[in-house]
């Protein structure tokens, strides 16, 4: 692989990473919400994403081992690595290209990013707020946890604090639930999908309880975003995820990631470094 090539492949690699935590979506995101309690009756939907979220797998940090294929236009790159999560607090990232080489190193905190550009000798320390003047989005760790993970997340475009309440719930056929939060331009709940500015679609295997598929489209915007769960494994007696699947588009560009996990460990004990060579040069994306 020459020089000009490895450069192209680890800009792709960061930049990609970096879609994922901002979700590749949205253009005026306020913020991503919890459940909160609600005192009137819980809907059906409701009744699900609850059962859904207490079956996922406790931990307090996880190794994940990993194969991907990046399609970004018509370049096609192949890498391995390892991520480490600690959960609710860091994300940490190593990427090589397959021949066991680490290029790219990434360290995610709740407000914080770290990239180790190891084939330019350079690194990036800062907080998120570059990303979110240069992308103009609102870049969130817990909805990449949440990706990773086969969470369920709920994107937010509303100023209504009781976001769960408004949830849809439709059976798609013997073993698929979809959830709709239609939202319209003016930031308001709609009682249908006509009409929607942002139009979220998550379809739940309803012996297993686990997401198949989430879809995120902005019809102003012309976004859209898919992530697919394939090939589920057993980890600590659960479900867990063994391919993810991600398609983003816009008006000008494609991209697919397919990531396999070949190895989940679970409360390993870990250290998540980032020292950087004095080398190194300091530089901001």
């Amino acid at each position: 692989m020459n020089k000009k090539l490895k450069v192209s492949v680890l800009k792709q690699i960061i930049v990609f990473f970096l879609i994922i935590i901002t979700i590749g979506i949205s253009t005026s995101c306020k913020s991503r919400k919890h459940i909160v309690e609600i005192e009137e009756k819980p809907s059906e939907a409701l009744l699900l994403v609850n059962e859904l979220n207490s079956g996922q797998l406790p931990f307090n940090s996880l190794l994940i081992k990993f194969s991907g294929k990046l399609l970004n236009g018509d370049s096609k790159i192949s890498v391995k690595g390892t991520i480490k999560i600690q959960k609710d607090s860091i994300i940490w990232i190593s990427v090589s290209p397959g021949f066991g080489i680490e290029l790219a190193r990434l360290v995610l905190s709740r407000d914080s990013v770290k990239i180790i550009d190891k084939l330019n000798s350079t690194y990036y320390v800062g907080d998120y707020d570059y990303f979110n003047r240069k992308y103009q989005v609102q870049i969130d760790y817990f909805a990449l946890q949440s990706i990773l993970l086969n969470k369920y997340f709920q994107y937010n475009d509303s100023k209504n604090e009781i976001i769960y309440k408004d949830l849809i719930s439709e059976d798609i056929d013997k073993s698929i639930v979809c959830i709709k939060i239609p939202i319209d331009k003016n930031n308001q709940i709609l009682s249908s999908v006509d009409g929607a500015k942002i139009l979220e679609k998550i379809f739940i295997n309803k012996q297993t309880k686990k997401i198949l598929k989430f879809s995120l489209e902005d019809n102003f915007e012309h976004k859209k975003m898919e992530i697919e769960y394939a090939e589920f494994q057993k980890v600590n007696k659960l479900l867990f995820p063994k391919e993810i699947n991600l398609n983003i588009e816009t008006i000008s560009n494609s991209m697919n990631f397919a990531l396999k996990y070949s190895k989940v460990v679970v409360d390993k004990k870990m250290k998540y470094p980032f020292k950087v060579s004095k080398k190194y040069k300091r530089i901001s994306y």
